[in-house]
């Protein structure tokens, strides 16, 4: 999918399964999204950064929130996240700076997801605890209610890898 550079849009959304990318070289990914149900609601999904899934193939991760979504009723996920950088190791986003890319492309995809989507599931675990501002405003963007697994120690949404299968949903405070 391409973004618009003189408005920023991107075509979010559309078909069963697709990504939106920074460039060929899919160093930035700022959305991601499957539907199985196109008359479902769908849910959105915010984790710490992209990992290895593209616009054809899931990840460990997205399986396992496609299966929460299915579970909960839902007809399709849209997948973004606080940082847009692609990599299966999170301490990039700390030994790089500004690789995340929060802001700009990564912020639009986020707006336009959660127009398309009826609920937020946030999930980034306790690296979201050294991420600064970034998950307060990503929070602020997205408007409250925002939900959760479960919170981990540290008061950061768990990430849905690690939880069961019986999980539900549940309102999300920042700092609460």
């Amino acid at each position: 999918m391409d973004i618009n550079v003189e408005t920023g849009e991107m075509n979010i959304g559309e078909g069963i399964s697709g990504a939106v990318f920074s460039d060929p070289n899919r160093r930035f990914r700022y959305a991601l999204w499957r539907t199985w149900n196109p008359r479902g609601d769908r849910l959105l999904f915010v984790g710490l950064n992209p990992s290895t899934a593209n616009d054809i193939k899931d990840d460990p991760t997205i399986r396992r929130v496609i299966s929460f979504a299915k579970g909960w009723g839902f007809g399709g996920v849209l997948v973004g996240n606080l940082f847009s950088i692609v990599s299966a190791d999170p301490s990039i986003l700390w030994t790089t700076p500004s690789v995340g890319q929060p802001g700009g492309p990564n912020d639009t995809a986020l707006r336009q997801m959660r127009a398309l989507s009826s609920r937020v599931l946030v999930g980034w675990g306790n690296h979201g605890a050294d991420a600064g501002t970034r998950p307060a405003e990503v929070i602020a963007l997205l408007g409250e209610p925002v939900f959760c697994l479960k919170v981990t120690g540290a008061g950061e949404p768990n990430h849905p890898l690690y939880m069961r299968g019986s999980s539900l949903l549940k309102v999300y405070h920042r700092g609460a």
